[in-house]
């Protein structure tokens, strides 16, 4: 059944290129040797040798591998995603810390920050491994986390370091081993506190996710949280300033079209998107005035509504 269900993967799925490590993780953190595993699940290894070569060869594919090495080299792709990795980690302990477009500072000299941080990653692997056969619970959860972090934040090249999204499906494995933690503390400890624990702890964690899930209730809740997160990024005001235009609110999207400018003199889509949002604040006062319209954009040379809009 496994490699069936391997044919119904979406090659481009971040998620689904790990399922094949996943059920190796699953079967070693079971006591499952490795000899074993890959004697019954060869099949899925095969079908997963297969895919690589096919995604390989297809024009659109090797175009797109091509163009993000041309981003940056491999190695150093990899010191930066060594920090992006723990920025995400990082945000496993603050609870209102998820950010659409996170304000990510890197760097590639050693400092302080990248060292400890190396090592903490290091460290925490290590702890995986070795904890496989005494406590494969935290193992899994563990190397769950890490496994599904690599087909996004490894040697890869992308334009963007990090995105919160990528922290999801990685997630799984943290709140698995989080729980059977806590479960385990628990019964070390009265049961008055075992009956108010858990509830409290649930109620806490619920008041978070309402709030960060009402940040996605609109675009403008969305990017105005993104701003607060990322002040200092251009591409959060620019896109913050598109979500104004489409809601017809002129003067704030203004403000965030100039503040993506200051940020970055030379960001064309948000000089686009400025100016097309003050001709638009112009028809409006024609409209509202009872004036004829002044001409069409086209005519007198603005933007296209090709070349305005949010950046991905």
């Amino acid at each position: 059944m496994a490699p069936a269900a391997v044919l119904h993967l979406r090659p481009s799925g971040e998620g689904d290129s790990s399922y094949f490590a996943a059920l190796l993780l699953w079967d070693l953190s079971r006591g499952i040797r490795l000899r074993s595993h890959l004697r019954a699940a060869w099949p899925c290894w095969l079908v997963l040798l297969i895919a690589i070569i096919a995604l390989l060869s297809h024009a659109r594919y090797g175009a797109l591998l091509q163009y993000s090495f041309t981003i940056r080299p491999w190695w150093e792709n990899l010191v930066l995603q060594t920090q992006s990795i723990v920025y995400v980690i990082s945000r496993l302990f603050v609870l209102n810390g998820m950010n659409i477009d996170p304000e990510l500072t890197v760097a590639l000299r050693p400092d302080p920050a990248m060292v400890s941080g190396t090592i903490g990653l290091a460290a925490l692997t290590l702890l995986g491994a070795l904890s496989l056969r005494r406590f494969p619970w935290l193992a899994f959860g563990i190397l769950w986390f890490l496994l599904h972090l690599l087909p996004t934040n490894s040697v890869v090249p992308r334009l963007d370091l990090v995105n919160d999204r990528q922290a999801y499906l990685p997630m799984a494995g943290v709140a698995l081993a989080a729980g059977v933690a806590g479960w385990s503390l628990l019964q070390r400890c009265g049961p008055r506190l075992r009956r108010s624990a858990a509830p409290l702890l649930m109620a806490i964690l619920a008041l978070f996710t309402f709030s960060r899930n009402r940040d996605y209730r609109s675009e403008i809740a969305l990017w105005e949280d993104a701003t607060r997160k990322s002040p200092g990024k251009a591409r959060v005001h620019n896109n913050l300033g598109y979500a104004y235009f489409l809601a017809e609110r002129h003067a704030p999207a203004r403000d965030e079209y100039l503040a993506a400018l200051r940020i970055d003199p030379g960001y064309r889509l948000a000089m686009n998107n400025l100016i097309a949002n003050e001709e638009a604040l112009i028809d409006r006062i024609h409209r509202v005035a009872g004036q004829a319209i002044v001409p069409h954009a086209a005519a007198r040379g603005l933007p296209s509504p090709a070349d305005i809009g949010r950046s991905r």
